[in-house]
């Protein structure tokens, strides 16, 4: 009887060092599922708010290439008008970079809030997309930063009349907001 005591005390330390060897392995488990969620979740709620800004920016530059004043200053190729125009609807909508050529390409207002760099090419080339009346968005990286971009062909009653480029620059303070408007973020993006 006197063997059976240790052979007992070493079942039951076994089966205790067992059972929290279970329950650590079942912890780090359940805490690697809760993490994988928590940061898919993020990772959908980033998709979301790219989303949302990607549809503002469609909306917003929707809303300037409909407005009568913008389409006869195009029709009338006014730089003056345009500019005037640029710079105080980028002012009032939050656009970092808005350009406006007319049908053959020519470039009639151009503005912006930083400068693109090495992107200026790459953004003008995009441009030549509306002049095939189609519309599309991009990202553009320059040296400030990424670039969302909209490309919306400016439609008359009679056609075609010119192409607006209009974008919002991504740069750190965008993605401050984008990362510290969350509550207790797990993924946090940097320019």
């Amino acid at each position: 009887t006197g063997l059976t005591v240790p052979t007992l005390s070493v079942t039951v330390a076994s089966k205790t060092q067992v059972n929290l060897t279970l329950t650590d392995t079942g912890l780090k488990q359940f805490e690697s599922q809760t993490g994988a969620e928590k940061l898919k979740e993020e990772v959908q709620t980033l998709g979301q708010r790219f989303s949302e800004w990607q549809d503002d920016l469609k909306t917003d530059t929707a809303t300037l290439a409909a407005d009568p004043l913008f389409l006869d200053a195009v029709a009338r190729k006014d730089r003056a008008a345009l500019q005037s125009i640029l710079v105080s609807v980028g002012a009032r909508s939050g656009f970092s970079y808005l350009a406006v050529s007319d049908k053959d390409a020519a470039s009639l207002g151009l503005h912006q809030t930083f400068d693109p760099g090495g992107a200026a090419a790459e953004l003008q080339k995009l441009s030549r997309i509306g002049l095939l009346e189609i519309k599309a968005v991009n990202l553009v990286q320059s040296s400030a930063g990424w670039i969302m971009l909209v490309i919306t062909p400016i439609k008359s009653q009679a056609g075609l009349v010119g192409v607006l480029s209009a974008g919002r620059l991504l740069d750190s303070a965008a993605l401050a907001g984008l990362n510290f408007q969350r509550a207790n973020p797990q993924l946090v993006l940097f320019d």
